[in-house]
């Protein structure tokens, strides 16, 4: 039994990988319900902040799949807590873990972003995905839980709605509208494909050597974000109209939307070029990121179709 722990978009990749092997998929969330799912995958309601409950949830495990997370601004109050319930549940019933990360932990880099760098962050969500992360390691190490990390950068595509790419940009290219981008969108930055994500994070999980490691999720060579979304308005059949969001205009909004005031801290990451080396998934297991064109051009066909929803 394969269990997702989170239904969002990095959980939704991740089933689709593993409903295409013919695998048995449990998902699990906070209600109970989700939608769009097919009819052969069971949804388990749990409140993963309680071992018990989340043991309950994990009985029967082979492998465990962690992308769930708190709510953005309660991070810090509620992430450790839950990956504690989630380590204790996969120790008590035996799982395997395999946990979707991040890149926040490494903090401000001036080079290609790699698996080997120390977690160097000075903010406060970098600070709680690092401590996450070497929890899970030293879980590992200890050999109370068999747990691997797959890390990646921003991500885009079918679902990920809420990314900082998501609806509120190709909701707008779709519609031959203006899209606002945040931070400065002529340094080069390297996003993930979710499809690419949760691709990793099953492959990942399919093989002895890779726990105890972190690994980067594919990702193609890394193109400017007025370069991406150029592309995308071009899939859509429209002509780009790219607004750019001042640093002050971010500062402004920040004090009246809470989503904004959250994303500050990490702005560095849009500010200057934000590269990620992801060759060792690549060369180890021949992943490969979709290419750029045509994660785009699914992208664009997603959003379309929900437009017409």
């Amino acid at each position: 039994m394969n269990i997702i722990l989170g239904t969002g978009p990095i959980g939704r990749s991740v089933m689709k990988h593993l409903t295409a092997q013919g695998k048995k998929v449990r998902m699990v969330n906070t209600s109970g319900t989700a939608s769009g799912l097919p009819p052969q995958v069971e949804v388990v309601k749990c409140n993963l902040y309680d071992l018990q409950e989340t043991a309950s949830a994990l009985r029967g495990a082979t492998t465990v799949f962690q992308c769930a997370q708190p709510p953005y601004h309660r991070w810090k109050e509620l992430f450790p807590s839950m990956m504690d319930s989630i380590l204790g549940a996969c120790a008590e019933t035996g799982a395997k873990l395999a946990a979707a990360d991040n890149l926040y932990m490494y903090g401000e880099v001036n080079e290609a972003v790699h698996e080997e760098l120390p977690n160097g962050a000075q903010t406060k969500k970098g600070r709680v995905r690092a401590a996450l992360s070497e929890k899970i390691i030293a879980e590992h190490r200890s050999g109370r839980v068999k747990a691997v990390l797959c890390r990646g950068s921003d991500y885009f595509g079918p679902g990920a709605a809420e990314s900082i790419i998501g609806s509120r940009v190709f909701e707008q290219i779709v519609r031959g509208k203006p899209c606002t981008l945040l931070g400065n969108p002529d340094t080069p930055h390297s996003y993930t494909y979710i499809d690419d994500f949760g691709k990793a994070l099953v492959t990942l999980s399919e093989q002895e050597n890779t726990f105890g490691g972190i690994w980067h999720a594919p990702n193609v060579a890394a193109v400017t974000t007025r370069q991406l979304i150029e592309a995308a308005y071009r899939a859509a059949g429209h002509p780009p109209a790219i607004k750019v969001m001042s640093p002050a205009m971010l500062r402004i909004g920040a004090l009246f939307i809470r989503a904004a005031r959250e994303s500050i801290e990490v702005m560095y990451l849009h500010e200057k070029p934000f590269i990620v080396n992801s060759e060792k998934i690549t060369q180890q297991f021949g992943l490969h990121p979709t290419p750029l064109e045509q994660a785009i051009q699914q992208t664009v066909e997603w959003y379309r179709a929900r437009a017409r929803e």
